[in-house]
This record gives C-alpha cells, structure tokens and sequence, in this order.
C-alpha cells in the first residue's frame, strides 16, 4: 500500500470508530536549536484516535494512537509517524460550558525514515512529544482545540538526534 493510502485507511478506520475520540492537528515553522539548517521549515498534519479517556476532576488522562504525515522544505520525501501516545490535561479554570487546560503527551513512535529534511535521528524508534494550552468547550463538553509545540526525537537512545520541532500546532478534537 502507498503511503498515502496509509494514510487514507487510517482516516477511514477512525471515521468509522464508534466510541473515544478522534483528533486531526497541523503545525509547522522554522526546525529549532540549530546553527547548520537555519532555513529548514517543517511541517506536520496528523490524525488519531484517543481509545481509553479517564477524567478525574481536573486531570484528565488519554491514551490514543495516530499517523503523522511530516515534511520539509529541505526535503521532497514525506515522513510518516505511527505513535501510541497517552496524554495528560490538567484544567485550571472551568466556566459554564467550557474548559481552560493545559496538555503534555509523549510516546513511542515508528518513523517510515530516519531524517526530515537535513535533520537525522540515527533511527527509525522516537518519541512523538507535545506541550500546549487549550479550552474543552461544546454543549456536551465534547470538542476541544489545543494550541501547542510539537517535538519528535529518540530521546538520545541512538545517535545523531537532532529532532524534529514544529513549533506552531494546532490540534482540534471531538468526543464521540
């Protein structure tokens, strides 16, 4: 199957999920902490579904699954990203029919190649990491729309690791 078409089934598959989450998110910019490739931009469009969500008061704990399409000015080829990753929110000011919170989440990640653009990573394992600040809002509680950094790396397990940052992303979500 292409990658693309990769791509696609996975859409597909969360399109037709019945219960969770699903999330779509895009980001790109300038890659970070680097005097070598100072014009390299990346950019990053996902798609995932969260299939275990616990909310505890203010904490609320996610653990979902995704595909990334990653790409680079410096670079034609596309990279793609299979990740599991459990998220955590924490809600700091809670309104009548929205939500404040800020999010971390980090996990195992499958790369398609070990490079975007000039960037290399020694390897096909990383971790697919995000930090950002978002609102649950909706009659239900059921949307939600984070505003955040993105970072891929292996964590320094292999060498070079150099990352890949996109340090503007959006991601939007619906509770089904």
């Amino acid at each position: 199957m292409r990658r693309g078409g990769q791509f696609g089934a996975m859409l597909l598959c969360c399109a037709m999920a019945d219960a969770g989450g699903l999330y779509i998110g895009a980001g790109a910019g300038p890659q970070g902490g680097t005097l070598t490739e100072p014009d390299q931009y990346n950019a990053v469009v996902d798609v995932g579904y969260i299939f275990y969500s616990g909310d505890w008061n203010r904490v609320e704990f996610d653990l979902g699954a995704g595909l990334t399409w990653l790409g680079s000015n410096e670079h034609k080829d596309a990279v793609y990203a299979f990740s599991l990753v459990p998220g955590l929110r924490f809600y700091f000011w809670n309104g009548e029919t929205f939500r404040f919170y800020v999010m971390a989440a980090a996990g195992p990640t499958y790369l398609t190649e070990s490079y975007l653009g000039n960037m290399e990573l020694g390897g096909y394992f990383a971790f697919n990491d995000f930090v950002g600040v978002g609102i649950r809002f909706g009659e239900e509680d059921e949307w939600s729309a984070t505003l955040g950094w993105r970072h891929i790396s292996n964590a320094g397990l292999f060498r070079p690791n150099r990352g890949f940052d996109m340090p503007a992303y959006l991601l939007i979500g619906k509770t089904l």
